[in-house]
């Protein structure tokens, strides 16, 4: 758990045991042991700080609104603000070593990207401006010192398109590439070809989540096929060539062990907007969202299968916290049902599976030793989730 409520933007694990997430309102939180506990860190600021990067245990840079930019050599002991040199929302960036390092950012109808060569000093190298009302830049990836690739969108009106641009010559220079998509939050390159983006929008018809592949360095771009109606992708992350995972609105969550062949979606037990994904090892990932989410799993995630009429919800349980039992509130009272009931730990193992008939079952949990548990339901029409404490 974070202990905050505000918005989680980015996290970042040093090693297994140390790292940072940081979000809204100058929020910066430290682990120091693989997550179990978070502690804030004081900022000295309450701007919204949006993307965070660590090198190395003591030296971390984060980026944020109004092109502020925070540095500690120190672990976070103290940040010293730099001057990016422009009031651009600065949104990503990328370590290439300690010393050169990029990022994008972005202001209204124009967005830029930036490079520092002396781990300090800021310069515009490149500018994206066009004859949209709204433009921005959202996540950048470098292959190697030559070759990388920034992803963002632009708006007008109703309308939305995705932004993918590529440099060969280490950023001096970037061509756009053919996409035909929407917006584009996240970009990912597992190899000099291979690589994914990730987004999508939603509008009074609903949402619609995108993850586009390619194998030829970006001159084409093939849709990977998801769930219709997926909501919207925030962040795309592969810790090996095949493995996968995409995460979104709503607790959105998608593995692929296929090189995006194929997704499954996993179990979030949240519904709070996922903002972004972040795989140290094959099996060690860390989520953070809003609202002060924060999500872990040792074991890759675990899946859920579901079908096409099935629709997904959060679920209420109370008492929470519980001793010896826990009832799932009616969600469709009057109506009898079938349901699976399965308990997990923060771990994603599963502890408690059973049958029971009702909208409405009680769990018998006095075996539970204390901690943090998460509950799913399922029947043939719906998937519910929920979170509750034994004590």
């Amino acid at each position: 758990m974070s202990g905050v409520t505000e918005s989680l933007n980015s996290v970042c694990l040093v090693d297994p045991n140390t790292g940072y997430a940081v979000g809204n309102h100058g929020t910066i939180l430290k682990t120091i042991d693989g997550g179990s506990t978070w502690n804030s860190l004081s900022s000295g600021t309450d701007q919204e700080l949006i993307y965070v990067f660590s090198p190395e245990v003591n030296s971390v840079l984060v980026v944020a609104v109004n092109g502020m930019i925070l540095k500690t050599t120190n672990g976070g002991t103290s940040w010293n603000v730099q001057l990016s040199g422009t009031d651009f929302n600065l949104t990503s960036v990328y370590f290439m070593d300690e010393n050169t390092i990029f990022a994008v950012g972005n202001h209204w109808d124009s967005a830029v990207i930036f490079s520092s060569t002396n781990g300090g000093t800021w310069n515009i190298q490149y500018s994206v401006i066009m004859e949209w009302p709204v433009v921005w830049l959202s996540s950048i990836n470098f292959l190697d010192e030559n070759t990388g690739y920034a992803s963002g969108g632009k708006a007008h009106a109703n309308q939305t398109e995705g932004i993918l641009l590529k440099t060969t010559d280490g950023g001096i220079t970037w061509d756009a590439l053919p996409v035909e998509t929407a917006p584009l939050n996240s970009v990912f390159f597992t190899g000099s070809d291979k690589g994914y983006v990730a987004g999508g929008f939603c509008n009074e018809l609903g949402c619609s989540g995108e993850i586009l592949k390619t194998t030829d360095g970006g001159t084409t771009w093939i849709i990977q096929t998801i769930p219709p109606n997926t909501e919207t992708l925030n962040s795309v992350c592969f810790p090996d060539a095949n493995t996968g995972y995409l995460a979104g609105d709503n607790g959105t969550i998608f593995k692929t062990t296929d090189g995006g062949m194929t997704w499954s979606y996993q179990s979030s037990t949240v519904n709070q907007n996922l903002n972004t994904i972040y795989f140290p090892d094959a099996t060690t990932g860390y989520i953070v969202g809003n609202l002060g989410t924060i999500l872990k799993t040792t074991n890759g995630g675990f899946p859920v299968e579901i079908e096409e009429k099935q629709k997904i919800s959060s679920l209420k349980i109370f008492p929470n916290p519980a001793v010896d039992y826990i009832i799932f509130e009616k969600s469709e009272p009057g109506i009898d049902k079938s349901w699976t009931v399965s308990i997990y730990g923060m771990t994603g193992e599963e502890l408690i599976q059973q049958q029971v008939q009702g909208s409405g079952p009680e769990i018998n949990i006095s075996s539970l030793p204390k901690g943090i548990y998460f509950a799913r339901l399922v029947n043939n029409e719906k998937i519910e989730f929920g979170k509750f404490i034994k004590e």
